[in-house]
Formats: C-alpha cells, structure tokens, sequence
C-alpha cells in the first residue's frame, strides 16, 4: 500500500518543506479546483494550473515522482459548486483531460456523488445523479477513444455510499463498458464517513466502509478484457488506521492472490490531507512514531527524535536547519516563523505506522494464513502483544474486518460478482445513511 500526499499551489517560500514530503511518498496528489475556481468556470486558467504542476515536478527532482490530479468533485459535495455549473466544470475537467495530460501521471474520474447546500437541495434526484455522471464519463471515454494511451492514466472512481449511488455508478459502469478502457479504479465517498455513520447510528462504526467495493472493483476488473494490465485500486480520503490496516491486508490478499494466477502484482494506493492538517494543529505536541523493524518507537515530543533520525527527513542542510530554527522557536514558546515545518515529520510517523502494520501481517500470518484463520484467537492476541498501540475498543473492528476478508476472498475466488455486490449492498445497510435521492 503506497500513500498519496496532497498538495496545493502555494506562494514561493524561501524554505518549501513540501520536497520532504514529497520525497517520503514519491506520490502527490493536487486538485483541478485550484486552476477552475469555485464560482466561475472557463479553460483559461488551466494552462497556468498544469504550468504549475509541471514546475513542481521539476522542482521536486524526484526521479520517480508520480503525480495525481483529483477532479475537484469534493467542491460540489460541499456546495462551493453550484448546481447551475455542473455542466461547465465538466467540461472544463475533460478539456483538461485531454489538453494538458502531458503535466500529470494519473487523473481521477470527475465524480458527483451529492450537490451540497441547501440551494441545491431540490437538485438532488437519481435522474440528476445519473445524467450528470454518465455525462462525466461518457465525455472521458470519448477523449480516451481519440487517444487510447490515455486510458492508463484514468481512474474510474466509483460511490457507493448510499444505494441510490451504487446502483446508478454500476449502471453506468456496465452501460459504458468501462472494464474495456481502464484497469485503473478508485473508491470515493470515504471522507467524513466514519463521522457520518456514527452520526446515523448513534455509536462507533465498527468495520471497514470500503472492503467489499475495493474486491467488486478487483472482480470487474478480471471480468474485463484488460486482466493483462497492471490492476491499480486507490481510495480516495482515508487515514483511520483500522482502515489503513484493512487496505494493507487488501494489498496483500490481492498480490498473492492475482500471483496464483500468473497477472501483474496491483498497487494499492490512498491519499488524505490528514498528516498534513493533523500535523500543523498538533505541532507543538506531536509524538512521532518510528518503526524499529519489530515495534514501534514513540518520542515524547519533537526534542527527543535522534538527529540521525531528523536528518533523514530533513535531508539536506536548508530542511534540516529550518526544522531545527523552529524546533529552536518552540522551545522558547515563541510563534512559529512557518508551522508547515511539522508536515514532513508527520508524514514520516504516519508512514512508519503503516510499516509496522505491514510488519504486523506477516507476525500472524494474517493474509497467507486467512482462510483457516482462528479470527477471534489471533485478534486477543495481536492486542495483547501490542497493548500501547492497539486498543481493546477496536477488538471488535478487527474481528469484522477480518471476517470480511474470509468471505470476500472465497467470493473472489469463485469469480462471484454477484456476491460481491450483494456484500456491498449489505455494507450500505450497515452505514445506515439516509439516502438522499
């Protein structure tokens, strides 16, 4: 499982921590909402847009820096996007598409899922959701039709949050025949989610969201006729580490399992902006983690990370000495001359939990092992071998998710779409979210 990190364009700095960052993940993610606004949208500002990712890149000099280009749908979700402009922010997504693909790696599917605010409101019927959507995906197809080697650079994402998206989202997927042009796919809807549901039900959700749809998704995919090509599966906004677990457990059971059969190994990928805003809200009281190969190391605070360790990070002489003034700064409780100093040593403490995750599969068998796996036995005992970072609130989580996988992979391997779609469906009635369309 690899980490996607989220930028956005900022102003020059004198010190730019982000080439930490950046250097850390090899992966970045920046949304087209920068280049089309959030009121007025015409294809002006988008050459200065992909200028600007082609400048990063360059100044990056990161030799195996991928970039990523979200399609900015989260601004329709939260109603900075009216409904009115729907039309236009789709064109003006697929102009992007097929005009300045020279300036990034991979670019997400323009989504809508909801149109948010209460302006919007009376917009919200499946035959809006549907038209809009299939609108987005036919005017992609099409720009990939012209230009074919396109296709390895989109991902279709896919909601399933509420039935209503489910069903519309596989219909267009069937009607478009998406199977045919893509093997790149992307689960949306996650941000918030957790929130949301435990919003609905009125206590803490207890299971991964995305589980059955990252291997539906697995399964459309070999149903296809591109099972040749590299699968690549990424969700969109996750940073719960019981879902960060679960993902690397997916990562897993899908290399061994699309290994047995001779295909090329997947790659698994998430982004949040998270580590980032997590980072700078608890930069004074950060407790970095770091793996040690069999357990993690926890550091009171920012004064007691080893230099070897900091150096590493803050790889060259300007980073390092531009961590250390404001480090300097914090001791003598003065304000920060920049607080986005933290971001890389959040990003490294986050990326070192997934190590020891990853480091936790392979203690307990967890993925090799999964079908005669005694779930309830190994859970105790992951638990009671890891008491400072697991706690017995998430026994339960576990167990379930664990569970999931059990059935899902038997599905899976009994090439069951069906099945799948009737364990996303069951995973919607768990959220327990009142649909909207």
């Amino acid at each position: 499982m690899h980490y996607v990190h989220v930028e956005s364009p900022k102003p020059a700095k004198q010190i730019d921590y982000s080439e930490a960052s950046a250097t850390q993940s090899e992966r970045v993610l920046f949304s087209l909402i920068h280049a089309l606004g959030r009121k007025e949208f015409d294809f002006t500002s988008t050459p200065g847009f992909a200028q600007k990712l082609k400048s990063y890149r360059k100044q990056m000099n990161i030799g195996a820096l991928k970039l990523y280009v979200d399609s900015g749908g989260y601004s329709m979700i939260t109603g900075d996007v009216p409904f009115e402009k729907t039309t236009d922010f789709i064109d003006c997504y697929n102009r992007f598409f097929e005009y300045h693909n020279d300036s990034f790696d991979y670019i997400f599917s323009l989504d809508i899922p909801i149109w948010g605010g209460e302006k919007n409101t009376r917009h919200l019927t499946k035959k809006n959701l549907k038209r809009f959507n299939e609108k987005s995906i036919q005017d992609s197809l099409s720009v990939i039709k012209k230009n074919p080697v396109l296709a390895d650079k989109w991902f279709f994402v896919w909601h399933f949050k509420f039935q209503s998206q489910f069903d519309i989202w596989s219909d267009i997927f069937m009607s478009q025949n998406v199977s045919q042009y893509t093997s790149n796919y992307a689960i949306g809807g996650q941000v918030g989610l957790r929130k949301m549901a435990e919003e609905a039900t009125g206590k803490k959700l207890n299971f991964t969201p995305f589980t059955a749809m990252a291997f539906l998704c697995l399964a459309e995919h070999l149903s296809g006729p591109l099972t040749h090509k590299q699968f690549k599966l990424h969700v969109l906004g996750i940073y719960n580490i019981i879902d960060r677990f679960q993902l690397i457990l997916i990562d897993k059971l899908f290399s061994s399992f699309l290994s047995e059969h001779n295909l090329p190994t997947p790659e698994i990928t998430h982004d949040t902006i998270n580590y980032t805003r997590s980072g700078l809200y608890d930069a004074r009281k950060l407790k970095p983690y770091s793996f040690n190969g069999q357990s993690l190391d926890r550091y009171e605070n920012i004064f007691k990370i080893p230099d070897s360790l900091l150096r590493k990070i803050y790889f060259n002489e300007i980073l390092y000495n531009s961590f250390i003034s404001e480090r300097d700064r914090q001791k003598e409780f003065k304000e920060f001359d920049d607080v986005s100093f933290i971001v890389p040593l959040s990003v490294y403490s986050n990326l070192e939990q997934d190590r020891f995750l990853e480091h936790i599969e392979k203690q307990y068998n967890l993925c090799n092992g999964l079908s005669g796996l005694d779930i309830n036995r190994v859970t105790s005992v992951i638990l009671q071998d890891h008491p400072d970072y697991f706690s017995i609130s998430q026994k339960d989580e576990i167990i379930n998710n664990l569970s999931a996988l059990q059935h899902c992979m038997k599905l899976l391997r009994n090439g069951d779409i069906e099945g799948l779609k009737v364990m996303v469906k069951h995973y919607i009635k768990m959220l327990s979210l009142d649909d909207p369309f």
